[in-house]
């Protein structure tokens, strides 16, 4: 995992999040912030992660988030 930060002007700052994880196929990439969206139903969890981040971003922080795909 790695985490980089990038000032964009004085008050913009840019955030970049990646993993090694297999990655978002590109034909499911536009359910990814929908609540309770799973590509994977035996795995657990309640499927708000990628939803709550979206919304802590968008909606507190006034800021823009997107996903980015494996292919």
């Amino acid at each position: 995992m790695r985490i980089d930060a990038i000032t964009l002007g004085s008050t913009d700052l840019q955030l970049n999040y990646t993993d090694h994880g297999v990655g978002i196929l590109k034909l499911i990439l536009h359910l990814i912030f929908e609540p309770f969206f799973t590509a994977k139903l035996s795995s657990g969890g309640c499927r708000l992660g990628f939803y709550i981040v979206y919304n802590l971003v968008t909606r507190i922080l006034g800021g823009t988030i997107q996903g980015l795909s494996r292919g």
